[in-house]
């Protein structure tokens, strides 16, 4: 029997909290057993299916066995992706450093060209582990499409990025919630604004089948 009222509450959030406490502990754990750099990546995208589901109503998903079978079908692909955010990650790093270098008009400009840049990185990585356990698509048209529902969805983004800003400081002033919380509720958070994002987008393409069909039928 579900308890109601204030009590009930406070249950509920226990259970959240522990939920999403465990999935951080599996998620360090799946990522050492990838050898740290190997593992990240699939363990994210583990993660973010577990979140996924929770997020559809399934919040008894079993945590541990999702992470195990994602995080096998998922270890190649994940980690060349991985390879891709690195080879940007590393070009940004190289642009970073030739920006001490110069000056005047040319560092105004590559300045500016360089912070765009940076700020599409952002939000590619933001919305891409959402995209890919969301939908099904070619490999490259993965990055496409988080960079594409990520600008075309701006007030997400940005109030996303604001919250997850908001959480880095959390966790700097209270270093012992990082073991526990650090990488599950931004996850929690990235996957709630993309599947807000989501939604948005098929409620657009609805209408839009809608008006070609009644165009269609005039």
């Amino acid at each position: 029997m579900e308890m109601s009222g204030l009590m009930g509450g406070f249950l509920r959030i226990s259970e959240w909290i522990m939920r999403l406490a465990y999935a951080n502990l599996v998620w360090l754990l799946f990522t050492l057993m990838g050898g740290i750099i190997l593992g990240i990546f699939p363990a994210t995208i583990a993660l973010f299916t577990v979140t996924r589901k929770w997020l559809r109503g399934e919040p008894d998903t079993p945590v541990f066995a999702t992470f195990f079978k994602t995080f096998k079908q998922e270890f190649l692909k994940g980690n060349l992706f991985a390879l891709i955010f690195v080879a940007i990650a590393y070009v940004l790093f190289i642009d970073l450093q030739y920006l001490s270098i110069v000056t005047g008009h040319l560092y105004s400009f590559l300045f500016f060209f360089f912070v765009l840049v940076a700020l599409l990185f952002v939000i590619l990585f933001m919305y891409f582990f959402p995209v890919y356990v969301h939908f099904q698509l070619p490999f490259i048209h993965y990055l496409k499409y988080a960079l594409l529902i990520g600008m075309t969805n701006l007030h997400l983004t940005i109030g996303t990025g604001i919250i997850l800003a908001l959480l880095y400081y959390l966790f700097m002033l209270i270093p012992g919630l990082v073991p526990f919380f650090s990488i599950s509720i931004p996850t929690y958070v990235m996957m709630w604004s993309a599947s807000t994002a989501f939604k948005l987008l098929e409620r657009k393409r609805e209408k839009i089948l809608a008006k070609e069909a009644l165009l269609q039928a005039e």
